[in-house]
Order: C-alpha cells, then structure tokens, then sequence
C-alpha cells in the first residue's frame, strides 16, 4: 500500500497549489482515504502487537515514534528559515511568522494541538500537520475502540461518529469542523478501516454497511444544492466511496519493493511540499503552476524525503521494532507465568 499512500500524497500536495478536479478538492477526498488507511493499519498493528488495554502505553510510544521525528525536523526546518531567511516578508501573507505568539509557536509543536488549526491561524508552521493532530486523536482513543475487551466502546464507535457528521452535513454544526476535521465526527472512517481489516470487529458488513450510507448521503446531496455546496461535504463523500473499494483491493495485492520505497517517502512528501511551495514562491518568483513544474515539485519533495527518511525516520524505526519486540517477549512471560501458576 506504499505505492497508494505517495500517490494520496501527491493528492494532497496538488491541491495545495489549487488544482481542483472538477470543482472537487481531491486533497480532502486523499486525507479520508489516508483515515480509512490508518484505521486498517492500526487494527492489523493492535491486533498483531498491542491487543489488550494494558499494552496502551506501548502503542502510543509507537504511534510517537512514527509521526513525530519527521514532524519535528520539518518543523524546526520551516522555523528556522522564518527567522533566519527572508522566507514569507513579502510574497506570503500567512507566514508572518514574527507577528505570532510564542505559546502558538510552542503549539505547533504538540502535534495534537495542530488539530485546532484554526486557534494556530496565520501561525502554522505546517499547514497540513492538522490532519496529523486529527491521526493523533485517533490514536488516543484507538486502544479503546479496537481492543478486544472494549465492546461498549467498539459498540458505539461508528453510530455516534455518524450521527455527528449527519449533524455537520445537514449543518446543524460546522461541517468544516465536525464533518472533516474534529475526531467525532470523522471516528467512524478511521473505525470503518479497522472494519475493513478485521470484519468481525463491528457488525457483519460494517464496512459495506458505511459504503451505502455514503452512497445514500452523496445522492441527496446531489439534488439539494444547499448541502452540496457546504464545506467538503461531497469530498469527504466521494472519499469514503472511493476509499473502501480501493482499499479492499490493495488489502488482495502482494507488497513489493515499489511498496516499500514509495511508502517510505509518502509522509515526507506529505509533511514538506508546502514549505517547497513557499520556497518556489519566495525565492523563484513561482506564482502559478502547471503539469511540468508540479512534476518538479513532486522530484524535489521526493528527493528530500529520501533524506529525511534516512536521517530521522529510519533511527525512529529501529527503536519502534524494538518496542514491538519488546511487548512481545513482555506476552511471552506474562504465558510463562501463568503457565507457572497454573503448574
């Protein structure tokens, strides 16, 4: 799935420099399919590492290593130019980073709190890192809903999840908000991932279950040109329809080298073609872009991807492998003992 999550990458990056599809954001249709993505990789990872509650603290110590190291080099790298170059004086009028407060700079920081992206505003440092607060959020709550002995939390999940993006479709509240970017109203497209790694997690056929209710939603919309047109109403939509599908098909293909590779760049893709945008702006004179230097773009951010990988995501790896290999040698003595016990 490496080779779907550059691509949804390079989604997101092209509509970050406004290139619409048909009147459609497909930036926000990639970041559901990367919901959907993370819900089905942290049921294959709980289940395989981390099955119980008690394991929690290890899990978020994995889900750290995992956002975190390119997170804060990306970070530190935009603050740096702000304060040290001429980045944003002149051309960008959202990176006016010295008129900003040093607690929303520290926010920034806290990767959670870059969810309220709109208490941060102008002071991002990371535009796009609010969908890393919203991942982080699922991992807070996802030892509760995807463990095996939490059925009241894993019963209400997707219901209550859905009643709220009902309410910010049909705007009773802020659809922006609680229909694409806040953890209740979104819980149930991580949940239907994990569906989608393991059925029997949910009712039988959740996932197919949350397709025909998308499906039902998308086609109201389509008549009532109130709803369509609130904010990522028929993105977030058309992103579930075309999510489940694709990621039930990649769940029957075997992983290959191109997987690998490709996978490896995508979250340094994701965290640094904005700054690259700004550059371009900045220091190029880059007003408008085209098919070739959006290609151009997409070289670069790759290129330093590749480096940002092997200096700071490769060493947080290792040490995530061996918090895994340690929980596992944790099971097999919590076996042993019992087995002591019962002796």
């Amino acid at each position: 799935m490496g080779i779907y999550r550059f691509l949804l990458a390079i989604l997101v990056a092209a509509s970050h420099i406004d290139m619409m599809i048909y009147g459609y954001d497909e930036g926000v249709v990639a970041v559901i399919s990367f919901m959907l993505l993370s819900g089905y990789v942290m049921m294959l990872l709980i289940d395989r590492h981390y099955p119980e509650p008690r394991h929690a603290r290890r899990f978020y110590l994995d889900r750290l290593g995992r956002l975190l190291p390119q997170f804060l080099f990306y970070s530190v790298v935009v603050l740096a130019l702000l304060q040290f170059s001429r980045l944003g004086v002149a051309t960008l009028p959202w990176m006016q980073y010295k008129n900003c407060p040093t607690s929303l700079i520290f926010l920034n920081f806290s990767l959670i709190g870059n969810n309220f992206y709109r208490v941060l505003g102008n002071c991002m440092l990371l535009p796009a890192s609010w969908s890393l607060g919203l991942e982080a959020s699922f991992y807070a709550i996802a030892p509760l809903v995807l463990c095996r002995v939490n059925h009241l939390a894993r019963a209400l999940a997707l219901p209550l999840s859905g009643a709220f993006f009902v309410l910010a479709y049909f705007g009773v509240l802020d659809s922006d908000l609680y229909g694409y970017r806040f953890i209740p109203g979104t819980l149930f497209i991580f949940a239907t991932g994990a569906a989608l790694a393991k059925p029997s997690l949910f009712a039988t056929r959740a996932a197919a279950s949350v397709w025909l209710f998308a499906l039902v939603l998308f086609a109201v919309a389509w008549f009532s040109p109130t709803i369509y047109a609130r904010p990522y109403n028929k993105e977030v939509l058309l992103g579930i329809l075309a999510g489940i599908p694709a990621l039930k098909l990649l769940a029957t293909l075997k992983f290959s080298d191109l997987d690998e590779v490709l996978g490896n760049l995508s979250y340094g893709v994701f965290l640094n073609h904005i700054l690259l945008v700004w550059c371009a702006d900045e220091y190029l004179g880059v007003r408008s872009w085209n098919l070739e230097s959006f290609a151009a773009l997409m070289i670069c951010a790759s290129l330093a991807a590749t480096a940002s990988f092997y200096l700071v995501e490769r060493p947080a790896l290792r040490w995530r492998r061996r918090i895994r290999n340690a929980q596992h040698a944790g099971n097999l003595g919590l076996i042993e003992s019992k087995a002591a016990i019962a002796g």
